[in-house]
């Protein structure tokens, strides 16, 4: 299939069946898609769970997307949704241990990797301390920031008004600002 296909043809295509572009457009949102669910779950197979399942929703919905909206916007609010189901059922604590492995391996690097390591470090005590932030408040740091997505467009994902949005932001940079604060005293 060709590569050029604009977004709003390859959802007009998708509506008629055309598995290939249904495929095509899902496939554009996949990696950030998975990195926001992975961010709010914690967990890597909920993650790709909560994919499998919004990739699954997206399909079947797609005749109920309206074409005013941004598409990016529709994927994003059912991803939220599915994570809210899944965590609805299941509480566990999130666990990585990719910066633990990455850590492991620079210590035993070369000398020039202690830059490296502190910049690893920082962003450890930003991800624990976003962790610890109220679930409402985390969620649109983890859009706004990892996923760049506009306060408008985290409004109508959440489902919360823009004010509400704008305020959990505000919110959450001054309690992440003192707990960096905290962390670094």
């Amino acid at each position: 299939m060709d590569a050029t296909y604009s977004e709003s043809d390859l959802i007009a295509r998708a509506r008629k069946g055309d598995m290939t572009s249904a495929n095509q457009l899902l496939s554009r949102y996949q990696r950030p898609l998975w990195g926001f669910l992975l961010s709010l779950l914690g967990h890597q197979a909920d993650a790709e769970d909560a994919l499998q399942e919004t990739c699954l929703k997206a399909l079947r919905g797609l005749s109920g997307y309206r074409d005013e909206r941004k598409f990016k916007s529709w994927l994003f609010q059912i991803a939220y949704r599915e994570s809210l189901t899944l965590r609805r059922r299941q509480k566990r604590a999130p666990v990585t241990t990719e910066d633990a492995d990455e850590l492991e391996s620079l210590a035993d690097a070369e000398p020039l990797a202690t830059v490296r390591l502190e910049s690893i470090e920082a962003r450890q005590r930003l991800r624990a301390c976003v962790e610890r932030l109220p679930e409402a408040e985390r969620e649109v740091v983890l859009l706004r920031l990892q996923r760049d997505i506009p306060f408008r467009e985290i409004a109508e994902i959440t489902g919360a008004p823009l004010n509400t949005v704008l305020g959990r932001m505000r919110n959450a940079t001054l309690r992440l600002r003192s707990m960096m604060t905290e962390v670094q005293a």
